[in-house]
């Protein structure tokens, strides 16, 4: 009888056990579907004020215009940045909080992305190109095949230029439409920290010493920066962290999607290791006892 009755124990805490270790596998498995993962290193900038440390996720636009000549070891650059709750109007009707993100042509290249319809080498090329997510364009279109189409935000007239499939949830930033960053010519010419910047590392290259001559280059042109005025001049340096460990163990502030707490993750894990052993305890201890 108490055989019987510690069985449902058991399940209870394999099922405890299994519920945690998909949650466990779910954080883990953030970033891990780009198939440039291991070649994609992300620029922050760290500025000092005189009472706290801000370590930021946006960098200047010279990081992307200049710095890639001065690394050798980076094949190529792509530069972000996001705008939210646009509203976009269609032969369908208006449709709102979408998320919009401007990009660089090489978006698809460094993060090793593939286009449903449309052609990546051109897609974010010219002014008024959008790229929309498979789900964004069902939902404007009724259809992903709306190449060709247009689409409206704000006054602009935007020429469907491609359908990519939707990312995975587990990506550190997110979109439902892509535009080329030089669309906006206000944001583009900012000298301003705005824009997330990513480098593709050629292959065979060490990523531990491209990230570092990517710092000292972008420390050089941080001083530049500081050179505009008072409330730049403050006291920076720069990291650079893989794109595979940003959702664990970045330490910028800001990232699009919220990083997981590293603490929260191994106590997760204690728990469910915990249940399991007290489980199968109670089970081998039933089972000698019936025996």
């Amino acid at each position: 009888m108490l055989l019987y009755v510690s069985i449902p124990g058991l399940a209870v805490g394999l099922c405890a056990f299994l519920l945690l270790a998909v949650l466990l596998k779910y954080e883990l498995s953030f970033d891990q579907h780009f198939a440039t993962k291991d070649r994609v290193i992300r620029l922050c900038n760290v500025l000092h004020d005189p009472s706290e440390t801000h370590t930021l996720p946006i960098g200047l636009r010279t990081a992307y215009t200049q710095l890639p000549s001065q690394v050798p070891e980076i094949e190529k650059a792509v530069q972000m940045y996001p705008e939210w709750n646009t509203v976009v109007k269609t032969e369908l009707g208006t449709f709102s909080n979408l998320n919009l993100l401007y990009s660089d042509s090489e978006f698809f290249d460094v993060f090793g992305l593939n286009l449903i319809q449309g052609n990546t080498s051109d897609a974010l090329i010219g002014k008024n190109s959008i790229v929309l997510s498979k789900s964004t364009a069902q939902k404007l279109f009724g259809t992903e095949n709306c190449i060709g189409k247009t689409v409206k935000i704000d006054e602009n007239q935007l020429i469907v230029s491609g359908v990519i499939g939707d990312l995975p949830k587990t990506t550190h930033f997110k979109f439902d439409m892509l535009m080329p960053m030089l669309s906006n010519e206000f944001i583009a010419s900012q000298g301003s920290l705005e824009f997330r910047t990513y480098y593709l590392i050629k292959k065979g290259a060490n990523l531990k010493k491209a990230g570092q001559s990517i710092a000292a280059a972008n420390d050089k042109l941080m001083q530049v920066w500081k050179t505009r005025g008072s409330l730049n001049n403050l006291k920076s340096e720069t990291i650079t962290e893989p794109l595979s460990d940003i959702h664990l163990h970045t330490k910028a502030q800001g990232d699009l999607v919220p990083k997981t707490n590293m603490s929260l993750l191994y106590i997760v894990f204690g728990i469910a290791a915990f249940i399991l052993l007290i489980a199968l305890i109670n089970f081998i201890n039933m089972y000698l006892l019936h025996g």
